[in-house]
């Protein structure tokens, strides 16, 4: 091991649970700190859940044990006494505990005990990005990173993996307990509904591309180590709520390999990190004892914690969660091993491994999100990620505190909230009043399709696509402030004529089987034969990425961005009978390196986003349109884009340029690049989640 910091479908699951008392009919997770729920309820469940969780080791399951209050060493060697076993802490009052059957915890002052169901294994990031989810039944494997619990062995998670055809893709520097995955999304779910296996999320592209990471197994608690599947511990140093709090820090011991001067500036510069989103200030403390305070210390093998460092490459240090469920005065205090390589800016980057530290020492665990600060695995930052500023809101007051955006209305004029009509396509405008300026009006079509209007205060969609039948057409504002306002209408598109289809065929750049190329774009062309009349060619290339464009006798798309590997392409025309017809060919990316900078050209291009203003907000649009300007001494190369979804794309337009974006469900990381013929790059980056 190196470097690491002590710190869909789903099978059917029959719910084991024992309660206590009969006045707990739903079961009480809602005060424990999970990344996700159970969706069982007054424990019923469906007739049809009825297979048996799995397990491979036949003497033992693990089990949530929920106590009244947190559980003490008393109510560890209670269970001790019963032939169970605590492996696990899941804050603030729960224990992940073995045992062979649910009778071990029969009579003990216990609220309830229960096997997690698989859906409680599943990162919700997992779903969002559409990775693993219901109903999924994508062949292209996956990887992802599988957690199982820390009693499990090495050859037990092997078996496991492999009973379910899923392969392990070997990683050195990952933490003893987690394996790096890969399978198709249908074997990978089936992972989650083993006993042994405690979570599923994310592989960092550090890790899918076997990079070398260092690693943080997680901050330390008295009642033991904290999984993946826990998303803080604790309620922070101000208590329940949203609170401010002054904490004190001491240096109590340095490293030779940075001046003392640079460690208090780094440790200093990290705090003042968090500072910047929540209520923390933080003063300079008269010793290490201080009550609400972090001792910052280097110290080598046995330094009277208890927990001993191991020297070089293994663990960099360990970092205590604050009071509760810490005791002062060692709460919070971020010990880091005097034998590392420690740097300011190098290869081990002191600045991120503290700024990700204090995060442990404020009571956050970790993130499931690989662009965040709070992931598992370091990488090297400067400013928080948009979900470490969110989750540390969550347990801390905002250090600004903006006045509630003001209310917005909007109206649709034309055409009437119901209308019947033999049109294949119609312009809906409205206008918004209220709310702030600067702000996006944008349109779904039930029946497929969606876009942003043109105008806010009065505002006109191009014409839409109406497919036969109703098409309920939901019509979203969001303002400067992130206030929205809806309004939807019900378009009927009855037919007209009958007949068969047109005849649609792709002929360049070639007419069926699979075309090769390096570049990250392709435009197809093809004809279109007689037939009832055909209004729109649509294009989609996979599930997400697509357009439309008037029908002609001899078509050509625009370039129609491509993704690495494999493309499946459909073109479709629709006649106005409302049958179809369709071609499809296979376009093989495999892009080439970009070239090395060799001559004088060492200036990136400029890069900057017009639009939107704010680089972190929501909105319930599908897609999303983003432009921006970009400039070269010598000339932009391409502008490309890629999303957290798995999706990306090259921007249109050059010096102004425009992209349009699919979204996913949630959170969905947007980076823009561009490069020119020297091989320099310059990035923006920004945030935007779909509700």
């Amino acid at each position: 091991m190196k470097n690491h910091f002590a710190g869909g479908v789903v099978a059917a699951w029959t719910l084991l649970v024992y309660s206590a008392a009969a006045q707990h009919p739903v079961l009480p997770t809602d005060s424990l700190w999970l990344k996700t729920k159970p969706f069982v309820k007054s424990g019923q469940r469906d007739a049809a859940a009825s297979a048996s969780p799995k397990r491979l080791n036949a003497l033992r399951w693990h089990w949530l044990v929920i106590f009244p209050n947190p559980p003490t060493p008393v109510d560890v060697a209670l269970l001790e006494s019963r032939n169970a076993r605590a492996v696990q802490f899941v804050p603030p009052r729960a224990l992940i505990a073995t045992a062979e059957t649910m009778s071990s915890f029969s009579g003990l002052p216990v609220d309830a005990a229960y096997l997690l169901e698989p859906e409680q294994k599943i990162s919700p990031v997992l779903i969002d990005q559409q990775i693993l989810r219901e109903g999924f039944f994508d062949p292209a494997e996956q990887l992802l990173l599988v957690e199982f619990y820390p009693d499990v062995t090495r050859p037990e998670m092997t078996a496991i993996v492999t009973t379910e055809s899923a392969v392990i893709e070997e990683h050195p520097d990952l933490l003893p307990w987690q394996l790096l995955v890969r399978g198709k999304p249908a074997d990978l779910v089936r992972l989650a509904s083993w006993d042994e296996v405690s979570y599923l999320f994310p592989a960092s592209t550090d890790l899918i591309n076997r990079n070398p990471v260092e690693s943080c197994a997680g901050a330390l608690t008295g009642n033991g180590m904290v999984g993946q599947i826990v998303n803080r511990v604790g309620e922070g140093w101000d208590g329940p709520g949203l609170g401010a709090v002054s904490i004190g820090y001491f240096f109590s011991s340095y490293t030779g390999r940075i001046s003392p001067e640079k460690i208090r500036s780094e440790i200093q510069r990290a705090m003042a990190e968090w500072a910047r989103v929540v209520k923390l200030t933080f003063y300079a403390a008269a010793s290490a004892d201080s009550r609400i305070g972090i001792n910052v210390m280097f110290a080598s093998g046995d330094h009277g914690d208890g927990y001993a460092f191991d020297g070089t490459g293994k663990t960099l240090g360990h970092t205590f969660y604050p009071s509760p469920p810490n005791p002062e005065p060692i709460a919070g205090d971020l010990h880091f091993d005097d034998d590392e390589s420690w740097t300011s800016g190098g290869a081990l980057d002191l600045y991120s491994v503290a700024l990700h530290e204090l995060g442990h020492a404020f009571g956050l665990a970790h993130s499931d999100n690989p662009s965040a600060v709070m992931y598992p695995y370091y990488r090297k930052v400067t400013t928080l990620h948009a979900e470490d500023v969110a989750a540390i809101q969550s347990m801390y007051a905002s250090a600004s505190s903006p006045p509630p955006p003001a209310a917005l209305a909007l109206s649709i004029t034309s055409p009437q909230l119901s209308l019947a009509t033999t049109d294949s396509s119609v312009v809906v405008t409205g206008g918004t009043s209220g709310g702030q300026s600067a702000g996006q009006v944008s349109w779904v079509n039930s029946m497929g399709g969606s876009g942003v209007a043109t105008g806010w205060r009065a505002w006109n969609t191009s014409p839409l696509l109406l497919v036969i039948g109703e098409n309920v057409i939901t019509v979203t504002a969001v303002d400067a402030a992130g206030v929205r306002a809806t309004q939807s209408i019900r378009v009927t598109r009855q037919s007209v004529a009958t007949g068969t289809p047109a005849l649609l065929q792709i002929t360049s750049p070639v007419a069926s089987g699979t075309f090769r190329t390096a570049e990250r774009s392709v435009a197809l062309s093809g004809t279109l034969s007689a037939g009832p009349a055909v209004t729109r060619i649509n294009w989609l290339n996979g599930a997400i990425n697509g357009g439309s464009q008037l029908a002609s006798a001899n078509w050509t798309t625009p370039p129609i961005p491509l993704d690495p590997g494999s493309n499946h392409i459909t073109v479709m025309a629709v006649d106005t009978s409302g049958k179809s017809i369709s071609a499809a060919i296979v376009v093989d990316c495999s892009p080439s390196a970009p070239p090395t900078s060799s001559g004088a050209d060492r200036s990136a291009p400029t890069l900057a986003i017009s639009s939107p203003a704010s680089s972190a907000f929501s909105t319930f649009a599908t897609t999303f349109t983003i432009t921006g300007t970009a400039s070269d001494n010598v000339g932009i190369k391409d502008i490309t884009w890629t999303s957290s979804a798995n999706r990306s794309g090259l921007a249109t337009g050059g010096a102004n340029w425009r992209i349009d974006v699919p979204l996913a469900l949630g959170s969905n990381v947007i980076l823009i690049q561009a490069s020119d013929a020297a091989g320099n790059l310059s990035w923006v980056s920004l945030t935007i989640t779909r509700q």
